[in-house]
C-alpha cells in the first residue's frame, strides 16, 4: 500500500535547486502543502490529493521558508475524473487556475515516456528524511527509473527519493530547458527514505490535461532534446554527497513539522468524488471534477 505524502516539506537525497523554474509551492490557507508545475500561463499542474477545502494559492521563490517570492490565487481546480480517490495514484493528478497569469517560466511537455533504466529529475519543496521538517526549499535530485506501465513511473535510488510536499512534483527529462515534463510526483512506497518514489506518468493523463486545456494540444510536445551530460554528472555527483546511506523505518514524514495544515488538506482531498461541486467564496476556488 502507498503512503500519501501530501505535507508541506524537499526531495530526500536532492541539493539546492538554481535558477527561476516553473515549479512552484502549493498553499492551502497560508500553509505549504505540495509543490507544482506552471504548465500554461494560467495553470498549474499537481497532484490531485493536494486538493482540500483550504483557499488555494501558488508561491514562487527557492526558499519558501523566508516567504514567497510572488503569490497568485488559484480561483478553479479542474480535477481528472478518472482519478478515483483515496491511495490510489492512477489519474492522481489536477490543474489548478491562476487568478493572474504566472510570473514564471513555464514547463514543456514531453512527448517521449521514460523507460526502465533512464534517468529523470525531481525538483520539489519536500522534506529531506521521513519525519523531518525541514521544508520549503527547492531541492532537485535524479531518480533512476525502476518501472513504468500504463498509468505510473516508479523510481529507486539508493539515498534519494520523493517525500512529504513533493506530491505534484515534476519528473522531467535532465538538462532539457525549460525542462519537459514526462510525471507528476504523487507518493512513496512505503517510505521516504530506502523505498520507492512513485508518480503519475503524464501519457495517462493526457487526455484530462488538453480537454481542460486545449491550448496545449496545439503546442508542440518535443523528445527529450539535448541533455546536458556534464550538468547531470555533476548533480548527480552532488546528489551522492548529500544523501543519507541510513534507511529510516517508519513513516514518510507526514506528521509532525512547521505546517500541521496537512492532515486537514489530505483528509479532504481524499473525501473528493467523481461528483464533487463546490462554489467559491472566502477566497476558495471552484473545484470540479467531471
Amino acid at each position: 500500500m502507498l503512503l500519501l505524502c501530501a505535507g508541506a516539506w524537499a526531495v530526500v537525497g536532492g541539493t539546492p535547486a538554481e535558477g527561476d523554474g516553473p515549479e512552484v509551492g502549493i498553499a492551502s490557507d497560508g500553509a505549504l502543502v505540495c509543490t507544482g508545475t506552471v504548465v500554461h500561463a494560467e495553470w498549474v499542474l499537481t497532484a490531485a490529493h493536494c486538493v482540500g477545502d483550504g483557499a488555494l494559492a501558488a508561491w514562487w521563490g527557492t526558499d519558501l521558508g523566508a516567504g514567497p517570492g510572488a503569490a497568485v490565487d488559484v480561483d478553479e481546480v479542474r480535477i481528472d475524473p478518472d482519478w478515483p480517490g483515496g491511495d490510489d495514484h492512477a489519474h492522481d493528478v489536477a490543474l489548478l487556475h491562476l487568478a493572474s497569469p504566472a510570473p514564471g517560466p513555464v514547463a514543456g511537455l514531453a512527448a517521449e515516456r521514460p523507460a526502465v533504466g533512464d534517468v529523470l529529475r525531481v525538483r520539489g519543496y519536500g522534506a529531506t528524511r521521513d519525519g523531518g521538517g525541514d521544508g520549503g526549499l527547492l531541492r532537485e535530485a535524479l531518480l533512476d527509473v525502476q518501472d513504468v506501465d500504463d498509468e505510473r513511473i516508479r523510481t529507486f535510488t539508493a539515498g534519494r527519493n520523493l517525500c512529504s510536499g513533493d506530491s505534484g512534483a515534476p519528473l522531467s527529462w535532465p538538462g532539457t530547458s525549460p525542462p519537459l515534463l514526462v510525471g507528476v510526483g504523487a507518493g512513496v512506497d512505503p517510505t521516504c527514505l530506502g523505498g520507492a518514489g512513485v508518480a503519475v506518468l503524464l501519457d495517462a493523463v493526457w487526455p484530462f490535461l488538453v480537454q481542460t486545456v486545449p491550448e496545449l494540444a496545439r503546442e508542440d510536445r518535443p523528445a527529450r532534446g539535448t541533455v546536458d551530460t556534464a550538468a547531470d554528472t555533476a548533480a548527480e555527483a552532488a546528489s551522492d554527497t548529500a544523501a543519507d546511506p541510513v534507511a529510516t523505518p517508519g513513516r514518510c514524514g507526514c506528521g509532525g513539522g512547521p505546517w500541521p495544515a496537512w492532515a486537514a488538506v489530505l483528509a479532504a482531498g481524499m473525501a473528493l468524488t467523481r461528483s464533487r461541486r463546490r462554489s467559491g467564496g472566502s477566497g476558495r476556488p471552484v473545484v470540479r471534477q467531471d
